[in-house]
Formats: C-alpha cells, structure tokens, sequence
C-alpha cells in the first residue's frame, strides 16, 4: 500500500464517496496518484449534536478490562488503532486469515480541514437520514486506510475483463436455544430473528415490504438453500444486499435509507444488462447464473461455517447476557431485582430465577469471558461478507496461480475470485442494555401480531 506522507490527504475532492454504516463513512480513491488506486478510508462519524465535543477515551477502564486477554486491543490509544488490532487479534483468527486482511491497512493522520472538506464534497451522495443524524468526526487525528474489496488490485492492468463485487450482510445464521430464553419469548427458537425484525420494520415505514430471506437457508450448508437465500436477496435487497462492478455500486436496495428502492423487476433488469460482458449468458439469464456462481464459491469455501461458528459463541442469549452485564458493571440488575451480588430467589421459583442467580454469582473473570463471547459474536451477526470475481482470461492466468479459480456450474466459464469478510468493528459493552430493548421489543411485537 502506499507510503504515505504529509500532504497525502490535502485534496478531498479526490475521494469520493463509496458508502457508509452507523460508525464510519467509506470513500474510494479517484485521484491521479496510482499507489493510492484500489484504496478506500473508513473515516469514524460522529451524531451531529457531539460533534466538535472532544474525544472521550477510546475505551473505559472496564472495556479495558474486559479486553484484557488481548492487551492490544485493551492498550488502544485511538478508535483507528482499535479497529484494527481488534480485527487483528480477535476477528481475523477466528473467521480465518484468507478472508480478513486486517494487516493490509495504515492509520493516517488527518487535519479537521481536510474532514470538513471531505464532508461538503460527499454531502450531495449521502443518505438524507444518516446525514440528519451523524456527520464526519471532526475530532478524529487518523483515518484507516484500507484496501478496496470491490476490486482486485494489480490485476486491473492485466485485463479489460469487469470486477464484480457482491457484498451480502448475512445476520443471524441461528436459532438460539439457551435456557434463559422465556417461554413468553419462545418464538425465538423457531423463528429467525431476521423474520421478527423484518415485521417490525415494516409496520415502521422503515421497508416497503417484507422480505423472504432467510438467514438460515444461506447457513444451510446446501447449494440449495444459498440459492434461495441468494435469490431472495436479489428479488428485495433492502440493505442487506449491493453489487458493485469496478468499484462502482450498480445495485442496492436502499436510498436515503427509508425505503426499499429495487423491489422491482426494472432494478433487476437493469442488473441483468450489467452483466452482459460478465457472464456468457443471453439475456433473463443471466442474474441466474450468477446467484449458481456466488453459491458455488460459498459452498465450496468455508467462510459460512466460520461466521456461524463465531455468532454462536453467543450461547447464553441476551436474556441471559443482560444479567452478566449488570454484575460486571456493578449496578442493581432490573430484570431480576438484583444487585451485584446475586439474585434473591425463594425455594419456589422458577428454573429460569435459578440460573440467572447462577449468573450473578458467577465468577468474575467467567463473566467477563461470556461477555467477550457476546460481543464477538454480536460482530460476527452484523458484518458483511463480500465477493469479488473476475473472469479469467490468457492475460491474467499467470499471475494467478496462487489465486481461487472456480468454474461457472451453468456455463463453464471460469474466474478468478477472493471472499472478505468487512465491517468487523468492535462492539462496545455499554451497547448490552439497548440490545436487550431491542430483542425484546422485535420479539414481543411479532408474538403480538402473529398469533
């Protein structure tokens, strides 16, 4: 990557802006300067009414504790360094060192100008409610600079044939089966957390409709089941679904926001005459044989099987999460009445009153280990997975032969192609409480309107 020196973040109207999430905003490079070609900057937002305000630590002393086992992430001076010692040191070992390039980035220094630009530059392309509610940071020292996933750097010059690049938000790949679900809550174990949500939502305005995807047929393990999976993503992506093709997104399902944008079969037509140098295809075919390619790779990989094992280090659930977290911080637990010492519980109650007591008094050290397990794995349930894939041809074969080669299952044709796993930030240990509002209110409002 390139070396960077004082001037290299002067000219904002250099980067342009590719996406963004609750944390960060993205932008690619289009500038004239090669070495920087294939770079993207994650640059840290803050909610408009803070911003300006200073910054507070990057970690509180009990985050430091609780991050102990790995004395990188505890030791972080900044959220920059944060990000990337935790995708270093935590994410990448478990998700594999194949798909979480964590080493190819740089911390780089920033000027508030070069931000305040950056932010009038990308105002225009921005989603009119994330920009109602955060803005660049204006505080930060650094910026990450990391690679772009959306294209194959160094192979751009080696041939004309398109990147493409699906970028899919799986969510929760489970059904979570621990006892201290209630049984009030007992839908949990049938139906998937993406289902409950989406009905939520859609009472809400926040979607246009329902989608039918389901979490749990992409973990299937079947080329089937990612098939179904794959082809409901396409048919209402929301934002759980984008297409890039080299470098530049040509679908999504979310403008400002709101609404879901490419519910219509116009989107997905657009997207098929995308494809035509891309698959040897005619025309109606041809997002078919891509959602077999994607399968393909994924079946054959083991990325899915790593992102399960990983969001199922949570085995405790948030009801049984929440009664950790109280006792860690050592405030009085309002979900039993208890404080940090334990719950009071009588002879009569229930199995569920006994196991939270169990909970609380639970060692210290093993209350902080489930709570790290927790908040693994609440990154591994809210991260993205992308595909990259380029067709190979005579110009390109000899530099890859330490690169994925997969056949088409439909044409024959064949490409080159790399699986990443993105957005694995860390998540912060006074989040818990909001997760545990939030499961319960998905949970109890689809109980309520489904039965």
């Amino acid at each position: 990557m390139h070396a960077w020196g004082d001037g290299a973040l002067n000219a904002a109207g250099d980067w342009r802006y590719k996406g963004e999430g609750a944390s960060n905003v993205v932008l690619d490079y289009r500038g004239s300067d090669s070495q920087l070609l294939g770079t993207v900057l994650r640059i840290r937002k803050a909610p408009l009414r803070e911003n300006g305000g200073g910054c507070a630590p990057v970690l509180s002393d009990l985050e430091r504790n609780l991050w102990k086992d790995w004395p990188a992430v505890a030791s972080s001076s900044n959220e920059e360094e944060l990000r990337h010692v935790y995708v270093r040191d935590v994410m990448r070992p478990l998700l594999g060192e194949d798909y979480v390039d964590s080493g190819v980035c740089v911390i780089v220094p920033v000027s508030r100008k070069f931000l305040e630009d950056v932010s009038q530059h990308i105002r225009a392309n921005r989603p009119a409610w994330r920009a109602e509610e955060a803005d660049l940071d204006f505080s930060s020292k650094n910026v990450l600079a990391v690679c772009d996933h959306t294209l194959f750097p160094g192979l751009a010059n080696e041939s004309d044939s398109p990147t493409l690049s699906i970028e899919i938000k799986p969510k929760w790949g489970y059904l979570p089966q621990s006892d201290a679900i209630s049984t009030e809550n007992h839908v949990k174990k049938v139906v998937s957390r993406f289902a409950m949500h989406q009905l939520l939502k859609f009472v809400q305005g926040k979607i246009r409709s329902s989608s039918s995807y389901c979490p749990l047929d992409l973990f299937s393990g079947t080329r089937d089941g990612i098939i179904k999976a794959l082809n409901a993503l396409f048919k209402s992506p929301q934002n759980n679904l984008r297409v890039f093709k080299d470098g530049n997104r040509i679908f999504t399902g979310s403008v400002d926001g709101a609404q879901d944008s490419t519910d219509s079969s116009a989107s997905r037509d657009l997207l098929e005459r995308s494809l035509v140098d891309f698959t040897d295809s005619v025309t109606g075919q041809r997002l078919d044989v891509l959602e077999k390619l994607i399968a393909e790779i994924l079946h054959s990989s083991e990325t899915l099987r790593k992102l399960l094992q990983t969001q199922q280090l949570d085995s405790l659930d948030i009801e049984g999460v929440i009664h950790l977290y109280y006792s860690f911080v050592g405030l009085h637990c309002p979900e039993c009445g208890s404080d940090k010492t334990g719950c009071s519980i009588d002879s009569d109650v229930d199995k569920r009153s006994v196991l939270f007591a169990s909970h609380h008094s639970m060692p210290a050290d093993e209350q902080r280990r489930n709570l790290c397990k927790f908040l693994i794995a609440a990154t591994a349930k809210d991260c993205s997975l992308m595909v990259t894939l380029k067709p190979l041809d005579d110009s390109i074969v000899a530099s890859s032969v330490t690169r994925s080669i997969i056949s088409c299952p439909t044409t024959g044709r064949s490409y080159v192609y790399k699986i990443s796993f993105l957005d694995l930030d860390l998540k912060r240990l006074d989040k818990i409480p909001h997760y545990f509002r939030l499961d319960q209110s998905i949970v109890k409002f689809y109980a309520e309107h489904t039965t």
